[in-house]
């Protein structure tokens, strides 16, 4: 959401509306141009859409949940009229555009969880997001081990991308001016795949032991794997607490109890 088109902000859509068009032309100065598809996830009032559409032309796809604000990005921009769409980015399908796909946005904060498990989702088609975010999830993102930030969303993302905070954003670049300091967050698709049960395995861990993160791990995995406190392999990740594994541990334990479980 960003902009220059007069429009009142809707609290049920978490709208704040970026101001500075030199923050907006910085969000665009970080993709790399390796995609063949742009998605502007709520796009609002057109700020970062005008460099967008500039550089890139048709390329971009915008994604607009405010039918008030799609409606005046038709009119403002009717040459690009069929890449305007009114819909949630939540329920929008990916797969008819060509990949890579490349994701940019300035993330409504009550929905940025949503958006990055939907982009770990669609992981096998994006290539890289820069997304505005709570500059509190962009730190959890980035976070490493032994941190009190590193957590599910630190794991399941670095896992698939690698992750950088770019630039911090105040509150007083936004319209209305919201509680929290903003940051930019990006992320790039590194080489790693997983076989579907591992990586099945893999989140359903992750979430079990840091949703009881106090826990050693052979105390918070047993409700799920009753009998994982037996594997000889299973030793050198008992007696640890979930933030004391990076995520290659993560992604090594899921490997193990899948190889374990097939036989």
């Amino acid at each position: 959401m960003s902009g220059s088109i007069e429009h009142r902000a809707k609290k049920r859509w978490g709208q704040h509306f970026l101001l500075q068009p030199s923050i907006a032309r910085r969000m665009v100065d970080l993709l790399q141009p390796h995609f063949n598809t742009i998605v502007e996830i709520g796009p609002g009032t057109g700020a970062l859409t005008r460099w967008l559409w500039e550089r890139y032309g048709s390329q971009v796809q915008l994604v607009e949940i405010d039918p008030d604000l799609s409606n005046r990005l038709q009119e403002r921009y009717p040459a690009f009229s069929d890449c305007i769409h009114t819909a949630d980015f939540i329920d929008f399908s990916l797969a008819k555009y060509p990949p890579p796909t490349t994701l940019i946005g300035n993330l409504p904060y009550n929905v940025s969880s949503q958006i990055l498990f939907k982009t770990l989702k669609n992981k096998d088609i994006i290539n890289q997001a820069v997304f505005m975010v709570q500059k509190e999830v962009a730190d959890r993102i980035n976070a490493g081990p032994f941190s009190k930030k590193y957590g599910i969303l630190s794991v399941l993302v670095q896992l698939f991308f690698s992750t950088s905070v770019a630039f911090e954003v105040g509150k007083m670049n936004f319209v209305p001016i919201p509680n929290v300091t903003s940051a930019v967050l990006t992320l790039a698709r590194n080489n790693r795949t997983l076989p579907e049960s591992v990586e099945k395995m893999l989140f359903s861990v992750v979430k079990q032991a840091f949703n009881q993160r106090r826990k050693i791990l052979r105390n918070s995995l047993k409700a799920c794997l009753p009998h994982i406190g037996t594997k000889p392999w299973f030793a050198s990740f008992a007696n640890k607490r979930p933030e004391q594994l990076h995520v290659e541990d993560f992604a090594k334990l899921a490997g193990y109890i899948c190889s374990v479980e097939d036989k």
